[in-house]
């Protein structure tokens, strides 16, 4: 039989404070429970939970710098021009 796990993206998105679209998004390899791990600050909005993360969160500098070690690949932020978020994706999307 097939497996049917539904597959999670998560990434960071570097969304354009200027034109209001994001530019880029970064590959996270993380859970959700690895991400409240790492972001002991993080508050997850009600339909969300430890198992699941589906909302974007706005990130704060500090919360970048923990994220980092499970990026794809390396960025350098610009909090001057983007604000960035926390998202995720079904693998279909």
């Amino acid at each position: 039989m097939k497996n049917m796990e539904h597959k999670i993206r998560r990434v960071i998105e570097e969304y354009s404070i200027i034109d209001e679209f994001v530019h880029k998004d970064y590959t996270l390899n993380i859970t959700a429970k690895e991400i409240l791990k790492v972001l002991d600050d993080l508050i997850l909005y009600e339909d969300d939970n430890e198992n699941e993360i589906y909302d974007q969160y706005d990130l704060t500098k500090e919360q970048i710098e923990k994220l980092k070690p499970f990026l794809e690949n390396t960025f350098n932020e610009d909090f001057d021009k983007y604000i960035y978020q926390l998202a995720c994706y079904g693998e279909d999307e």
